[in-house]
């Protein structure tokens, strides 16, 4: 609960009337994070810090408002049925719905678990900002050494658009005038076995570089650029073949359009958190994964399925479907509604773009299956040494990886589920339907999971749960751990990979590549909006 005044609220966001329902307390958040950022002793302070913070603050207003967006909406309804909104028209009534001094009070004294969630998202991205500031400082040195384009001032903060997890984790990007830095709050060490491990097999694929901190990590910044030569497309796409093989063989299952950059004739898989998953719950032991287990690839049946597509090898152009965020239907009306599928334009990065035209995979069909061929050939003709590669397998052995029991997608309906008025009421309402949607009947592993999962929602974050490559326990966000959770190791399951597959293996995955790549093959150019976007982005085509 938070204290009734705290929903007296900036006059930010979309919407700067429901602004008043976060406006004090989201005020006092900016003043610690203004602090904070005052207090940098670094050559590259900021000379204005409410400039370098505004992109956060607009960042969390929008959040802000879209969780309060679906009782506001209900509550001028109520008003307008009970004939108590004053005005010609539905803007007069809309704004007359404002005019009483105690509405934030009584809204959120009506719905005491919004007002939480509203409190959280600020607490929690204060503290994450805070904790990346006080870590830019401590680590400044040795960031211009890993990172010498970090020159000049401090320019701005952001809020990366990702999921908050592990306590209100948040990846925070640093822009600097000579480039940006972004701050991760788990261990990058998944990128750092990834490296190895295409070295071991000589493969020129790209990946983000590093400074392990242990518990977090900071990863440089991957530009999207554009292809200048046919060669260079096909350049992408074999790499793109040999990135897919990489990821079937090692358990990583987060490939969506965000975790892939194109950078040229590169795809750099910017997110490794999911690599070494373990996969005892989607099949037998030790059984191979698919290139749909990776994310980069789906199945064409998804957009039938009215999913739209999420696979970075697959989403084309600048339009991102969305589902389960808060979207205003005849906002500043008293036509009011509130709608939970939508789509939001973004400069569209993951996949390569020459001469103003997307190179999609099902031109390249021939480049992608061979550099999928190529790293199961070199994994046979070295078989023996990675499997006997003791310092290959110590690394991964040190890996502490993001363990996914369900999607982010699922997370995120429950997340909306909890401020919808006919929950956000009461807290044992909220509790016992998300333990509904989240406890099997039958018997099963997940269920022992339930209790650290309603945690996690009830802060506001998505569930978190980490996974020890060697082992087979799952382990929580605080420390504790499940013993014997799973049949086998991540690692048992990898190394069974690498030793198990077959010719039989990989025909049927180029078959499904096929197949399910192969659709796009008409002509896509960026259209007259993506142009502008990538303009404003800085990025010549």
């Amino acid at each position: 609960m938070i204290c009734k005044k705290g929903w007296l609220m900036l006059s930010a966001g979309p919407n700067e009337t429901r602004s008043v329902l976060f406006r004090q307390e989201l005020n006092a958040g900016v003043h610690d994070i203004r602090t904070a950022v005052r207090q940098l002793d670094l050559p590259v302070r900021p000379e204005d810090p409410d400039t370098c913070i505004r992109q956060i603050v607009d960042a969390l207003s929008v959040k802000l408002d879209r969780a309060v967006l679906p009782v506001v909406a209900h509550e001028l309804a109520v008003a307008k049925s009970a004939g108590k909104l004053a005005g010609a028209d539905g803007r007069e009534r809309y704004t007359d719905f404002w005019r009483g001094t105690d509405l934030p009070e009584r809204l959120a004294d009506r719905y005491p678990v919004v007002a939480a969630i509203v409190s959280a998202l600020i607490r929690s991205s204060v503290t994450a900002v805070r904790s990346a500031i006080e870590r830019l400082g401590q680590d400044f040195p040795a960031l211009v050494t890993s990172f010498p384009r970090l020159a000049g001032p401090l320019r701005s903060i952001h809020l990366a658009e990702s999921d908050r997890h592990a306590g209100g984790g948040q990846v925070i990007v640093f822009e600097f005038s000579g480039g940006r830095i972004f701050y991760k709050p788990v261990s990058p060490t998944g990128t750092g076995f990834l490296h190895t491990f295409m070295a071991r097999l000589e493969l020129p694929v790209r990946l983000p570089r590093i400074l392990d901190r242990g518990s977090y990590g900071w990863v440089e910044e991957i530009q999207f650029r554009a292809c200048a030569s046919r060669s260079e497309a096909q350049a992408f796409w074999w790499k793109s073949g040999a990135l897919l093989a990489v990821c079937c063989l090692l358990n990583f299952v987060d490939g969506h359009w965000e975790n892939v950059i194109a950078a040229g004739g590169d795809p750099v898989l910017i997110d490794t958190e999911t690599l070494l998953h373990n996969f005892s719950w989607y099949g037998p032991e030790g059984a191979l994964t698919s290139v749909f287990d990776t994310g980069l690839v789906e199945a064409t049946d998804a957009e039938r399925q009215g999913l739209g597509r999420h696979a970075a090898f697959q989403v084309v152009g600048s339009e991102k479907n969305t589902v389960f965020v808060p979207f205003p239907v005849d906002d500043g009306t008293d036509l009011l509604a509130v709608t939970f599928r939508g789509t939001v334009r973004e400069v569209p990065r993951n996949l390569p773009v020459l001469d103003g035209v997307y190179q999609t995979p099902g031109g390249y069909l021939p480049e992608i299956l061979e550099g999928f061929r190529t790293v199961f050939a070199r994994v046979r003709q070295i078989r023996h040494d990675l499997l006997s590669d003791d310092s290959l397998w110590d690394l991964a052995r040190n890996c502490e990886g993001r363990q996914v029991i369900r999607t982010t997608g699922y997370y995120a309906l429950l997340q909306r589920l909890m401020e919808q008025p006919s929950l956000a009421c009461s807290w044992s309402l909220v509790k016992v339907e998300l333990e509904r949607y989240l406890r099997f009947p039958q018997q099963s592993r997940y269920n022992e999971l339930v209790d650290e999962e309603l945690r996690s929602l009830l802060s506001c974050d998505v569930p978190y749960f980490l996974n020890d490559p060697a082992e087979t326990s799952i382990r929580l966000i605080d420390g504790t751990r499940r013993d014997g959770f799973f049949r086998s190791s991540a690692l048992e399951q990898v190394m069974s990979n690498i030793e198990h597959w077959d010719e039989t293996f990989v025909a049927s995955q180029c078959e499904l590549l096929k197949e399910h790549l192969g659709y796009a093959t008409g002509r896509h150019e960026l259209s007259q909006t993506e142009l502008q976007l990538f303009e404003k982005a800085g990025v010549a085509l």
